[in-house]
């Protein structure tokens, strides 16, 4: 009975910090003056579609957020993406916050994003998700490093409500072969919709995300094909359903509509990567086919360097291999080791995106980033500072911690959650270096760092409630059966 009283203590104490988190986060985004990520210039690819547009240009782009758009005509077969989704229903949503005829409050995507993630929350509950849990993992992302993407048209945004969400899908229901199909046909429809509403909001946001649904699908299906469980009918529709978007989101960012930047992006995965730490840069180049006259072009990025579109070396560049570029990375271990301190740089950060949480009003007329003493990136930005390999720990433990229970047949909901980010994190890291190397580093790890500190959330949490429970064993055995 003392274990059933405090845990009944601690659910209390959990609904009351959901409850502070979500007031931190509507009157953080609903404020004025407006908070947010600030544009710079990269909204159009969200926002055209959509129907979007700036009230005048940018007169300092990336110093301040710009709180009031023109809305006109969509036209989201330009550009489809989640990102565009969100921001065209935002546009349509206005309520109490619209500021006049043809206007657009940027807080209304705002509003819209926090309201998907309060009925991910809400749909947690009814699952009997742990609420302590439930509070740790929105802890993390009401961060304002996170936050704050939510008053933007950045495709991030999408992503992390994406990500948030199938953490605790997984976490609940753990694979395709457990109690998720022992559902009432009303609730299991329920269920299934929002996982593939989940999948796609992640997968379609963004061309860095495409692979976001392959590796849910893989999550969810590898025990029916490891552990050799016979397969009920729902679980080869889901699994069907899943392995279509899963090849659907490459190709449609890849041949699709939306907007992309071959060029920049492949002179930064060469110029702005291989090269720059390569230990023969030169005979990188050569291998990649890149003409001698070209070879001294700036080592950084396309915009930096100045290299126009019509530039010839792009005629090179178009074809690139990355599993050339992959082989001269593994190859060469002095390069292996200037990337993983870049990547141990850039996780260290308390502001976790370059963009800036700037406000513009009487008081601050220079950019000011917004911050909470409280805020979960303090932590995570102390503990990588103290010791640059933490990230390197975080994943092989949450590797080994899963798979250990995966292989030994006692895999259970936060182990399969803590084995997917894993995954998902320590292939961001390839899919992003190969991509555009080390440029803009930073800003391309938002995604990956949000799945590492929910990572390391359920990582403590299993452990904390394994040594727990091992310990009111030998204290209290006869509670044992008011505990789950």
């Amino acid at each position: 009975m003392i274990a059933l009283a405090r845990r009944r203590w601690i659910e209390l104490g959990s609904y009351l910090a959901l409850l502070l988190l979500f007031a931190f986060a509507f009157h953080t985004l609903l404020r004025t003056p407006c908070l947010g990520v600030a544009d710079i210039d990269d909204f159009w690819r969200v926002m055209r579609p959509a129907g979007i547009e700036h009230m005048k240009p940018l007169v300092k782009k990336g110093h301040f957020v710009v709180c009031t758009f023109k809305t006109g005509r969509a036209h989201l077969a330009s550009g489809t993406s989640s990102a565009t989704m969100l921001a065209w229903s935002a546009k349509h949503l206005g309520g109490g916050l619209r500021p006049g005829p043809g206007l657009m409050d940027l807080r209304q995507m705002g509003r819209i994003c926090l309201l998907i993630i309060l009925c991910v929350v809400v749909a947690s509950m009814a699952a009997r998700a742990s609420p302590l849990l439930l509070s740790l993992l929105l802890y993390v992302l009401v961060d304002p490093g996170y936050l704050l993407f939510f008053n933007s048209f950045y495709a991030d945004a999408a992503f992390f409500i994406a990500l948030f969400g199938i953490t605790l899908w997984f976490e609940r229901y753990g694979d395709l072969s457990r109690g998720f199909w022992k559902l009432d046909n009303l609730r299991w429809a329920g269920v299934v919709a929002g996982l593939w509403g989940l999948v796609l909001l992640g997968g379609a946001s963004k061309m860095q995300y495409v692979l976001f649904p392959a590796f849910v699908t893989m999550g969810l299906t590898a025990p029916l094909v490891i552990n050799g469980r016979k397969s009920p009918i729902r679980a080869t529709l889901v699994s069907l359903v899943l392995a279509l978007l899963s090849v659907a989101m490459p190709l449609l960012f890849f041949f699709g509509p939306v907007p992309r930047f071959l060029e920049a992006n492949n002179y930064h995965a060469v110029y702005g990567g291989i090269v720059q730490v390569a230990s023969d840069p030169e005979d990188v180049l050569q291998d990649l086919g890149i003409p001698r006259r070209y070879w001294n072009l700036p080592r950084t990025d396309y915009w930096t360097a100045g290299v126009a579109d019509s530039h010839p070396v792009h005629r090179h560049l178009r074809h690139l291999s990355r599993l050339q570029l992959l082989r001269h990375y593994v190859s060469d271990p002095g390069a292996v080791r200037v990337v993983l301190a870049e990547i141990e740089a850039a996780m260290a950060l308390v502001e976790t995106d370059p963009r800036g949480h700037y406000v513009r009003d009487a008081t601050h007329r220079r950019k000011t980033t917004y911050k909470t003493w409280w805020q979960f990136s303090r932590i995570h930005g102390a503990l990588y500072r103290s010791w640059p390999s933490f990230i390197w720990l975080i994943l092989a433990v949450g590797g080994m911690w899963g798979a250990t229970a995966f292989l030994g047949g006692r895999r259970n909901g936060t182990k399969a959650a803590a084995l997917f980010l894993t995954f998902w994190a320590a292939s961001q890291f390839g899919v992003i270096v190969l991509g555009e190397g080390l440029v803009n580093l930073r800003a391309h790890l938002v995604g990956t760092r949000l799945a590492l500190d929910l990572l390391l959330v359920l990582i403590v949490w299993d452990m904390t409630r394994a040594l727990a429970r091992r310990w009111q064993q030998k204290r209290f055995p006869s509670d044992l059966r008011h505990v789950d």
